[in-house]
């Protein structure tokens, strides 16, 4: 079988190849990201999921542009949903949100493009620029203290029920 992170790897090494005009070989690939010999051919005979860090160093020697370089980390999260079940339902979970995000987007952008809207969309966002708003997954220092306070309350009151038992 082969996984979502070897079909990815190939399909970006093919592509750095025939933009360079000459072959790299799986060897030379892991010595360019710092990482063993055989590290590209564990990924891609083994099943092997690297690191976050190695798959992002493998993605800019391969000169993947920002598409690239966002499938090549879900295929990452895919195969590891396949390999690991440990971390599978966080991971299903993750890219079934993902997925909703990206249907949505997808449709919201068929929509703008129907309706001829398009190149004012273009021009609004290059006038106010990207979202802002504060990541998701970073807690403000406000969110971080009452979530602290809730984990110790909810601490003492698990130790006052252990000695209750006792």
């Amino acid at each position: 079988m082969v996984t979502p992170l070897q079909h990815c790897v190939a399909d970006l090494m093919s592509a750095y190849e025939e933009k360079v005009g000459q072959r790299i070989s799986g060897r030379e690939l892991s010595l360019r990201i710092g990482k063993s010999r055989n590290h590209i051919s564990q990924i891609l005979n083994d099943g092997l999921v690297p690191s976050g860090e190695v798959l992002s160093a493998l993605g800019r020697h391969l000169e993947a542009d920002d598409a690239d370089m966002n499938r090549l980390l879900l295929s990452a999260m895919r195969t590891k949903v396949i390999k690991r079940a440990r971390d599978s339902y966080w991971l299903r979970e993750a890219l079934e949100m993902m997925s909703h995000v990206g249907h949505e987007r997808n449709n919201l952008r068929r929509f703008i493009e129907s309706s001829g809207e398009w190149e004012p969309y273009v021009a609004w966002r290059e006038e106010f620029g990207e979202d802002e708003s504060p990541d998701p997954i970073e807690m403000s220092p406000e969110e971080e203290a009452r979530a602290r306070a809730a984990v110790a309350a909810r601490s003492r009151e698990a130790a006052a029920q252990d000695q209750d038992e006792t």
